[in-house]
């Protein structure tokens, strides 16, 4: 369980980091979303591509080990994405909205992918027995840049509230 908990920490610590780059990115292009998909398209290639030879690893090795690779690689992407010189985000009205959105989106979303993977197994959900998990995350973390669309997407009618 121990690595369980060590490699959603090191995860969160990256994701953290790649969303705050996504929000940057969004607020460069003046939230415009299709200025913003040709950003992020061109930033495809990314040394976070290389988890795909953890979804490999997930699919043929026990899941402490998995566990074990998940952690050492996103801390060293985390130490990678530190080392990577960064504009200041200003926080302002709209990235507050464009946050909160984000983060009911990817509850959202991982309610989603938790509870149909419950009725799928039909027992007591515990991750740490899956290598399925190590894959949903590795997945979520990649298109992290597209749930940000999502998010604008969905923040756009807030904006507008807020803005009367």
């Amino acid at each position: 369980m121990i690595f369980f908990f060590i490699s959603l920490a090191t995860y969160f610590c990256f994701i953290i980091l790649k969303y705050r780059r996504g929000f940057l990115a969004l607020k460069n292009t003046d939230y415009k979303i299709k200025n913003y998909i040709k950003e992020i398209n061109k930033n495809f290639l990314t040394p976070e591509i290389l988890a795909v030879i953890l979804i490999i690893v997930a699919l043929n090795a026990d899941v402490k080990i998995m566990g074990i690779c998940m952690a050492v690689f996103y801390t060293l992407v985390f130490l990678y994405e530190l080392k990577i010189k960064k504009d200041k985000l200003e926080i302002d009205k709209n990235i507050i909205i464009l946050i909160s959105t984000t983060v009911f989106v990817y509850v959202l979303a991982s309610a989603g992918i938790c509870l149909d993977y419950a009725n799928v197994q039909n027992y007591f959900l515990v991750y740490d027995h899956s290598w399925i998990y190590y894959i949903i995350v590795i997945l979520m973390g990649y298109f992290s840049y597209y749930v940000i669309i999502i998010s604008e997407v969905l923040a756009k009618p807030i904006k507008k509230l807020m803005s009367k």
